[in-house]
């Protein structure tokens, strides 16, 4: 698909980062040091439930500005009419994915992520990038950038429809017996499955700083087993993603101790744990962040 997205292709063909982090909070650095294994969560489960919409929002913006350009709705800028209104009223009611993503982030010592992910104390553990984009390629998952610019978020979507209209079209031409209502719903259904595996990667521009990297699996691709935990107020669903093979220590690269858990003990327990993954005493290093959890 992304020889069709030509402007996403850049943003992924961009140089990659050495290590990318995970943010997580003692607890969670334990199980994924004992189970080798990172948790997917279900996006639509996600803290910010908004987060998806943002890329439905975008695409609604971009099918009212194509109704603009003419006094006459059927003379879209280079798109089928008929398709561009069967997904503006059929997309809102089949816009439920379910994609699940892990989060890592280019910066081991950010504010915002220490208060988004470890508010009582934690730990940013490194990983190698090429290692985290072989376990994603193993999993039927996709390592990848996400995407602050709104001018480029827009020109990815733009390319989207624009391949998807072609489709339609030819394959109307091609045709003409074929039920176009048929069409447009297999169409339509592509475009949407394709937008599964790239809106989760357009985030709002507020959030640039992150620098953020996701894995992202779809079950449209996979059927992975589903898992639940509980927060406190809702039932989480989840998959596991193995971080290296049964017989294997976890390869952490580096680990950033949150102030909260920047004690003597605490640093010597974590190196206790983690010495079976021979982590050198180096790599673990003390936040500087001022930052105090509540």
């Amino acid at each position: 698909m992304r020889k069709h997205l030509p402007t996403y292709s850049k943003v992924i063909g961009k140089k990659k980062p050495a290590t990318l982090f995970h943010y997580t909070t003692t607890i969670g650095l334990l199980g994924i040091s004992t189970s080798k294994k990172i948790w997917a969560t279900d996006i639509r489960y996600f803290n910010d439930p908004k987060e998806f919409q943002h890329t439905l929002d975008i695409i609604h913006l971009i099918i009212e500005d194509f109704y603009k350009v003419s006094d006459d709705p059927k003379e879209l800028e280079g798109l089928a009419y008929d398709f561009i209104e069967y997904l503006r009223i059929n997309l809102g009611r089949k816009w439920n994915p379910e994609v699940y993503v892990v989060s890592f982030t280019e910066e081991g010592d950010l504010l915002s992520q220490w208060r988004g992910y470890c508010p009582k104390g934690g730990f940013s553990i490194g990983f190698d990038f090429d290692l985290l984009s072989q376990i994603a390629e193993i999993h039927d998952s996709d390592l990848l950038p996400c995407v602050y610019d709104p001018k480029i978020k827009k020109q990815i979507i733009q390319e989207l429809l624009a391949f998807n209209n072609k489709k339609y079209v030819e394959a109307k031409d091609g045709n003409k017996q074929h039920d176009s209502d048929q069409l447009m719903h297999t169409i339509t259904n592509e475009f949407i499955i394709s937008l599964y595996a790239i809106a989760p990667m357009l985030k709002h521009e507020s959030f640039k700083e992150e620098k953020e990297w996701r894995i992202v699996s779809s079950r449209l691709r996979v059927q992975p087993e589903i898992n639940f935990r509980a927060s406190e107020s809702k039932i989480i669903p989840y998959i596991e993603i193995s971080l290296c093979q049964v017989e294997e220590e976890v390869n952490f690269k580096s680990i950033y101790c949150g102030l909260d858990s920047a004690n003597q003990l605490s640093k010597k327990a974590v190196m206790q744990l983690l010495r079976k993954n021979r982590l050198p005493e180096y790599a673990f290093k003390l936040s500087k962040t001022p930052y105090r959890s509540a």
